[in-house]
C-alpha cells in the first residue's frame, strides 16, 4: 500500500516539475519544420526531443503518452487552460496521437 501512494507521490511531483515550464528550450519548439514526437510501438523520440529534452522531461513524455488515463485525472494549475485550452496535464504533454505516433506539446519541457 505504502509503495503505491509513493509512486502515485512521484509520479505526481515529476509532472508538477516538468509540466507548463517555459525556457529557452522552448523557443525551438516553435518552428513549424520540427516535430516533436514519441512512436508508441518503438518507444522512440524524435530527434529533437533527444536534443533538447532532459532524461526526466523524456520519462514524462513517455509516461504522458502511455498512461494518459492517469494525467487526464490531474488537473493543470499553470494558466495553459486560459492561453491554450489544456483542461488536464495529459494536454500539456500530448497534443495528438495518431496511430502509434504521440504528437507531443512543448508545455512539458522545462
Amino acid at each position: 500500500m505504502h509503495k503505491s501512494i509513493a509512486f502515485i507521490a512521484m509520479i505526481v511531483l515529476l509532472f508538477s516539475l516538468t509540466a507548463c515550464n517555459s525556457s529557452e528550450k522552448e523557443s525551438a519548439q516553435h518552428s513549424e519544420e520540427i516535430k516533436m514526437e514519441y512512436n508508441l510501438d518503438t518507444k522512440e523520440f524524435s530527434p529533437v526531443m533527444t536534443q533538447f529534452g532532459s532524461k526526466e522531461e523524456l520519462e514524462a513524455y513517455a509516461f504522458a503518452a502511455e498512461h494518459p488515463e492517469v494525467l487526464d485525472y490531474m488537473p493543470c494549475y499553470c494558466g495553459c487552460y486560459e492561453s491554450d485550452g489544456h483542461t488536464n496535464n495529459t494536454a500539456c504533454f500530448i497534443d495528438s496521437i495518431n496511430g502509434n505516433v504521440a504528437i507531443l506539446d512543448n508545455m512539458g519541457l522545462g
